[in-house]
């Protein structure tokens, strides 16, 4: 869902005070204090009855070249939110240098699941029924997320839409998990297997794609910029190799990718993807079935 598509917030989520409507995702911004500011206002305005969540999803946007990431939280009486990064759309050559543009994490309002199901796949999802996990607890990990000066920003390497979904996901996990239990009896190796199922061969490919199309948008932009002061200086061979079409470009970097993944398994050079694929009995026919925190039935 676009920034120009985002629907309103409904009437169940923001109450009767017009204050608070908006045309769009409702953005996250914090001052120094993460108590006083419009975000907090908003979640006041809701009452502690629409406020505890019952269950988190991780999905995965299926369109988009990029597998943008993000987190729908549910909530009571029917309510369903999602939480996105992205980056400053108007500057997207900025966002591929280190220091990146400024983030623009958003939470909005979901009409039905349906509508999520129809664009997007969920990765991992686990579901909290104890009433441990309020709006405020994401609220608060967001207000660290920007309180630091390097993933505050939006990095389209780094510091992006899976770095936010990711890190908001295993947080609330952190904070409902029982920490004093026995590792054996723990709901944790659970989450744990389930939130390593996500990293799947598709996760790789990717973010494989990802590496090819941000390359290949350097180097079309900088032998646009350059081509008259390079050709000059350049040997007829480099000429030719610099003048290489842009389907050419990208099949000889998933041809040089695609060796590195397959050299040798002593080879310096090698990637590999299959240490975070998982055999077939922990993969999609149990993600239905979520992972329990405390105060759950297993």
């Amino acid at each position: 869902m676009s920034l120009a598509s985002a629907t309103l917030f409904s009437n169940a989520v923001i109450g009767s005070s017009r204050a608070h409507r908006s045309a769009g995702p409702f953005r996250i911004q914090f001052g120094p204090d993460w108590r006083n500011n419009e975000i907090m206002e908003w979640h006041h305005s809701l009452g502690r009855r629409l406020t505890k969540i019952n269950m988190f999803q991780l999905r995965r946007e299926r369109s988009k070249a990029l597998k943008h990431q993000y987190v729908v939280l549910f909530l009571s009486e029917d309510c369903i939110l999602r939480l996105d990064r992205r980056g400053d759309e108007t500057k997207p050559m900025e966002t591929m240098k280190h220091e990146g543009t400024e983030s623009i994490d958003t939470i909005a309002d979901v009409k039905s699941l349906s509508d999520l199901d129809k664009t997007s796949d969920f990765l991992a999802e686990f579901h909290c029924q104890s009433s441990d996990v309020d709006l405020l607890n994401i609220i608060k990990i967001c207000f660290g997320i920007h309180r630091d000066n390097k993933a505050g920003r939006y990095t389209l390497q780094r510091f992006n839409c899976y770095f936010f979904a990711w890190t908001v996901l295993v947080a609330t996990a952190r904070h409902v998990v029982r920490w004093d239990m026995h590792p054996s009896d723990s709901p944790w190796e659970t989450l744990s297997q389930k939130l390593a199922d996500a990293l799947s061969m598709k996760s790789a490919d990717a973010m494989i794609n990802l590496m090819i199309k941000g390359t290949v948008i350097v180097v079309m932009t900088t032998r646009l910029k350059l081509k008259p002061q390079l050709s000059r200086a350049m040997s007829l061979r480099a000429r030719l190799a610099w003048a290489m079409p842009e389907w050419l470009i990208r099949l000889a970097l998933q041809d040089a990718i695609g060796a590195t993944i397959n050299a040798p398994a002593n080879s310096p050079f090698r990637i590999d993807r299959a240490a975070s694929h998982h055999a077939p009995n922990h993969s999609l026919e149990r993600r239905r079935r979520g992972c329990y925190a405390r105060g759950c039935s297993s």
